[in-house]
């Protein structure tokens, strides 16, 4: 009595050079990955740099001029739509008076309810801000709508009024997205290059193997059913005897 043993049937496996080459465009985008990361960062970081230099600036003119200072919170000035914020918070710390801003688009104004609260929020060394330009630091508050954010500096007056200047962040966002979408399309570009070339260089690199590895497929034995035996002749013919 006879038993048959069906031959092991070989899983499926990955070639050598498509591992090689899947490999090298994972690295190369992880590579590319953190490079737009820092790049993004980087730029986010020098474009709210430059915001705070002009705000603080323009901070720095208003409390350093008497006459100025000294009327920069009357009722009475008119508002005027500009791109730039211009507003005060009253001694009383509960009104907020607009000046300047999109006065048009209500939504697009810093939120009010906000601005106090970071305004009376101590600086980074714990001191509460005093009047003058010590204590105050850049800030940033949303709009209204959520629509964009705005970047702040507040002045304390001598009167005890609180002058507010601010830029919206549009401008930057968008500058920064059109990065991102630039580093997304070349890093696109350059993984499909080197992929392309990958592949070729590793085909090329591992012919010789290849050549190598057939002779060798074609000197196995061939497979023989139950109750026979191979015999193997020459490496291109084998054949099986029965018992």
């Amino acid at each position: 009595m006879s038993t048959t043993i069906a031959p092991r049937a070989r899983g499926s496996r990955i070639p050598l050079r498509i591992t090689l080459v899947a490999l090298l465009v994972a690295l190369v985008a992880v590579g590319l990955l953190a490079t737009g990361f820092a790049a993004t960062s980087l730029l986010r970081g020098y474009l709210t740099h430059q915001q705070d230099d002009e705000l603080t600036a323009t901070a720095h003119s208003i409390a350093n001029d008497p006459r100025r200072a000294s009327s920069f919170c009357g009722a009475g000035a008119p508002r005027y739509p500009s791109a730039g914020f211009v507003g005060c918070i009253v001694p009383d710390g509960n009104q907020v008076l607009v000046f300047a801003g999109p006065v048009d688009h209500q939504g697009r104004l810093p939120a009010v309810d906000r601005l106090a609260g970071a305004v009376d929020e101590p600086d980074g060394d714990g001191d509460e801000a005093g009047p003058g330009l010590e204590g105050s630091r850049p800030f940033t508050v949303p709009a209204q709508d959520g629509s964009t954010s705005w970047r702040m500096v507040a002045v304390h007056l001598a009167d005890g009024s609180v002058a507010l200047v601010g830029s919206d962040l549009t401008g930057d966002e968008k500058v920064i997205g059109r990065l991102v979408r630039i580093e997304l399309i070349v890093g696109l570009i350059v993984l499909a290059l080197l992929g392309a070339a990958g592949y070729a260089l590793v085909r090329n690199s591992l012919r010789p193997l290849t050549e190598v590895e057939r002779p060798r497929r074609r000197s196995r034995p061939a497979t023989c059913p139950s109750g026979s035996r191979s015999v193997t002749t020459a490496p291109r013919s084998a054949g099986c005897r029965g018992r």
